[in-house]
């Protein structure tokens, strides 16, 4: 591989600027996040198409176009520059990777949701799903789009990142940053979760390896609209 590698564990001084500035980012970034899914645990959700509000979608497309602007500045902001995140120009090799890496986190996530399926009478999340209308169409990859990018920085580029430079080895990194995934996910009920780390999993180790955020988006995001696409 071409890249450059992670670098050796940083310094004392470094170490402890990498600290405050993670925890900074987990609470801005993160805790508000989770404090939302906690809040609609018990509440049923459903897999369906946003709003077409042109106030719900601009909402939604700030929230989650800022906190990549978020990272994308403290990213800018550090010694090592935007690449060495993830944040990459686009190459056409993405393409097949992504293709290919929607067909895994299919196959993941479809596993863990059958090992799963015994918890889906736990409290939680009721799953309906609906197409989106062809009118919907455009909006809806837009914001889905949207949703990978926000989510693609700051679990697998960020987090990824930063756990690696303090020192954690790959496993552990791995599943710190899908722990977290997961767990904005709790809304979607306790049978979800599982599902949701290996699905955050899978994208960890393809991170590390490919260190792009290119085919995590588009995987990410073609993932999401295959299931918002078919219901059942």
């Amino acid at each position: 591989m071409d890249d450059e590698p992670f670098p050796e564990e940083p310094p004392h001084r470094g170490k402890t600027r990498i600290l405050i500035e993670l925890a900074a980012i987990v609470f801005i970034l993160w805790l508000p996040s989770f404090i939302g899914a906690l809040s609609g645990f018990t509440a049923p959700y459903s897999y369906s198409p946003p709003g077409l509000l042109p106030l719900d979608i601009a909402y939604s497309l700030l929230t989650r176009l800022s906190k990549v602007v978020l990272i994308g500045y403290v990213v800018w902001r550090s010694s090592k520059g935007m690449s060495f995140f993830g944040f990459r120009r686009p190459r056409f090799r993405d393409i097949p990777i992504a293709v290919g890496l929607w067909f895994g986190l299919v196959l993941v996530e479809n596993f863990g949701a059958y090992l799963t399926a015994p918890l889906h009478h736990l409290p939680g999340a009721v799953h309906h799903a609906s197409g989106p209308d062809r009118e919907s169409g455009i909006v809806l990859i837009v914001l889905l789009l949207a949703a990978a990018a926000s989510e693609e920085s700051l679990f697998r580029c960020y987090l990824c990142t930063r756990f690696t430079q303090l020192g954690d080895p790959p496993w552990l990194v791995v599943t710190l940053s899908s722990l977290m995934f997961a767990s904005i996910h709790i809304y979607q009920g306790w049978s979800h979760l599982i599902p949701s780390f290996a699905f955050g999993s899978v994208l960890a180790v393809v991170f590390l390896n490919y260190r792009s955020i290119w085919p995590l988006i588009l995987a990410h995001a073609g993932y999401n609209l295959w299931i918002w696409s078919y219901p059942g």
